[in-house]
């Protein structure tokens, strides 16, 4: 599966799997992605 490698706000390196379960929105103009938080996630 694709992942979205994304730096949290401490700088910590993220790997957020690219399915719409997780994925809620993108925001490129923001550089925002919402999430769902499912257990195991981080």
């Amino acid at each position: 599966n694709d992942v979205y490698i994304v730096k949290s706000k401490n700088k910590k390196e993220l790997f957020i799997p690219a399915i719409h379960e997780v994925v809620k929105n993108v925001s490129l103009e923001k550089k925002r992605i919402t999430i769902k938080m499912v257990d195991g996630l981080i």
